[in-house]
């Protein structure tokens, strides 16, 4: 089952995210359960990407950068660069966010981030329909964000009622 949260408008830069897409992270960040302890108001998140990709490669620094010029929340991600071939030296992560060109490296993901107890989300939405990814975030006029079911459940982590009720069911 595949639940959507349409957020409003956010700005939005020319690879469909930016700072105000790592704000919107933050406010739904409370609503999920189960994410492993870390330091407090610290996520430790993980931008997987393919080197050999142009797009993905651009898509990633593009997140680093765009989360150098953030300024502080109540939730601070520190963002890491992952070559998706370099993902198991990565155990230690918190939240993975899979960006574009990796859908022949899905199955590994999923296996991966559920062995490690990893909370995976993505701007491509064939992520969560390959069950690889929790959160689907899709920014467009407005910023809609797409969770499936069955991966939160089955990685082990939860969202609170509040999350759910202001979810639509698809």
């Amino acid at each position: 089952m595949l639940l959507v949260l349409s957020v409003g408008y956010l700005p939005i830069s020319a690879y469909g995210t930016d700072h105000n897409a790592l704000d919107l992270l933050a406010k739904v960040y409370k609503f999920i359960q189960g994410i492993k302890p870390g330091h407090a108001s610290v996520v430790s998140m993980g931008i997987v990407y393919d080197p050999s990709s142009l797009e993905s490669t651009t898509f990633a620094n593009h997140m680093i950068d765009e989360h150098r010029a953030k300024s502080g929340g109540t939730v601070k991600f520190v963002l890491h660069l992952v070559p998706v071939q370099e993902l198991a030296a990565h155990a230690d992560l918190q939240m993975a966010f899979i960006v574009g060109d990796l859908n022949v490296y899905y199955e590994e993901i999923k296996a991966f981030t559920n062995e490690h107890h990893i909370f995976t989300l993505s701007n491509e939405l064939d992520c969560l329909q390959a069950q690889s990814c929790i959160l689907g975030i899709e920014i467009k006029d407005n910023v809609t964000i797409y969770l499936k079911e069955s991966v939160l459940r089955s990685h082990g982590f939860s969202v609170n009622a509040a999350f759910k009720f202001l979810a639509k069911r698809l």
